[in-house]
């Protein structure tokens, strides 16, 4: 994706608010007659770089009065990277029953995650959606035979990290599948296993025939984790894609979700102030709609929680070798010993 520090800051702001209105039905309360030639030229490239300009040239298309405001130029920015997502994301799609029809040919479970999952759960149209990649989660007791069978499809062993393996390859050796075996690298210390919490609720998709999907309430968790994990380990702001997933999530399926059981299980695994911090941002963005009183709860929730000794997270204070350590000793000696071959090679090299 293009570079994010593309504008000043005051420019910047109002070309991201307008986006966000586009996105969330307010374009409206847009004052389109303001932008300037620059603010038309910065709008795609900021809508790009954020992941969402294939959204913003579906509802432009969508709607006449706002196709009458909008420059013609930037229309056709995001014009090509719509069909630019749809021909990769179609490829990413096929090489995805690929995979799942022989990992599901040897009795694997496999739970499809984020972009692969949501452009065909909650967006319309799956060139809505842009996908780096294919995200996997598999019990830990089959990555030895998962790996094996991505190795046999052609696919090679990248860098381990310490809660999933990126593996390179597909028709043009351009796709990365990320086998995950766990959905958080920060587990903590006490006898509650949230990767257990969530296999335990996993349900197949009557859809999807041989596909899996974290159900609803699970899924928004997970969205709200993802989002902060990356905000907390990289420092970077977070796409605006992500919001909107989530702000997706919750336009469609909010009847459906059980709000006191999220507050619980965030509670319970000590991700309060996450799930708080990343619903008050969504809603800052998109003026999602929550029941009535929600996010006061959360905030009323994160003030009262007393925490557990030995369930603060353990991986502040470890250096990443460290981490990967820990997560060679959890996986399995094929992949142990692939992995600690190549660092060698790197070394030696």
């Amino acid at each position: 994706m293009p570079s994010r520090k593309i504008s000043s800051d005051n420019q910047h702001a109002k070309i991201y608010t307008a986006i966000c209105l586009t996105l969330s039905n307010r374009a409206n309360q847009v004052n389109w007659a303001s932008f300037t030639l620059e603010d038309w030229d910065l709008l795609p490239r900021i809508a790009q770089a954020e992941g969402v300009a294939p959204l913003i040239y579906w509802i432009v298309r969508g709607s006449e009065g706002l196709r009458s405001e909008f420059d013609m130029r930037a229309f056709a920015i995001l014009m090509h990277s719509y069909y630019a997502t749809a021909a990769r994301n179609q490829l990413l799609f096929r090489e995805l029953d690929l995979i799942l029809k022989a990992v599901n040919g040897s009795d694997i479970p496999v739970i499809v995650l984020k972009g692969a999952a949501l452009a065909v759960t909650i967006y319309p149209d799956i060139a809505l959606r842009p996908m780096g990649d294919l995200d996997l989660l598999v019990a830990v007791e089959n990555l030895a035979a998962s790996f094996t069978i991505l190795c046999s499809l052609g696919y090679r062993q990248q860098v381990l990290t310490v809660s999933h393996l990126p593996m390179l390859g597909g028709p043009q050796n351009n796709i990365v599948v990320e086998l995950h075996w766990d959905l958080f690298g920060d587990e903590m210390r006490n006898d509650i296993k949230p990767i257990e919490w969530f296999w335990g609720h996993v349900k197949s998709d009557e859809m999807h025939s041989g596909r899996f999907y974290l159900p609803l309430l699970e899924n928004l968790l997970y969205l709200c984790l993802h989002l902060s994990s990356h905000y907390e380990n990289e420092g970077v702001q977070p796409h605006l894609l992500w919001f909107y997933d989530i702000h997706l999530h919750i336009h469609k399926f909010s009847r459906n979700i059980q709000w006191d059981e999220l507050a619980i299980q965030a509670q319970r695994f000590g991700w309060l102030p996450q799930l708080t911090a990343v619903l008050k941002g969504v809603q800052d963005r998109f003026g999602t709609e929550f029941p009535k009183g929600f996010l006061n709860i959360l905030g009323e929730s994160l003030r009262s929680t007393i925490v557990v000794p030995g369930t603060k997270r353990i991986m502040d204070r470890q250096t990443r070798t460290e981490r990967l350590w820990g997560v060679l000793l959890a996986v399995p000696w094929s992949i142990r010993f692939q992995v600690s071959s190549q660092k060698v090679g790197e070394n030696a090299g």
